[in-house]
């Protein structure tokens, strides 16, 4: 979490009500963060099929469908952003570094754009 709201958890922990407005702050900022990842791979599906013309069921399945066409360091990039997004969705109380993430999806970006002259 970012320094802003572990500060705003902090003050507010010390009563009932201000327990309940920190868990209620939590909850949002989980909610706005798991929003981030998925918006982020949906985007990445969504250039591999119109751009790669990937095929396949999730992430994971779409790498494994245009492998060839992808360099080593997509690839990388790619699973890692997958498995993120699948912990984050799959199991309980799993939690990611949200800038490794957003750093990832620069990253996937930039790999995009100099190698098939287009992003998402």
């Amino acid at each position: 979490m970012g320094q802003t709201w572990m500060n705003a958890i902090l003050l507010l922990a010390g009563s009932a009500a201000g327990t309940y407005m920190a868990m209620e702050l939590a909850k949002r900022y989980e909610s706005v963060r798991l929003q981030k990842v998925i918006e982020c791979t949906r985007k990445i599906e969504t250039f591999m099929e119109k751009r790669l013309m990937a095929k396949g069921a999730g992430l994971h399945a779409k790498i494994n469908n245009v492998v060839y066409r992808l360099d080593k360091e997509e690839i990388l990039t790619l699973r890692r952003i997958a498995t993120m997004r699948n912990r984050l969705m799959h199991e309980a109380d799993v939690k990611i570094r949200p800038d490794e993430f957003d750093r990832l999806c620069k990253n996937i970006r930039k790999l995009f754009k100099e190698r098939h002259g287009k992003t998402f």
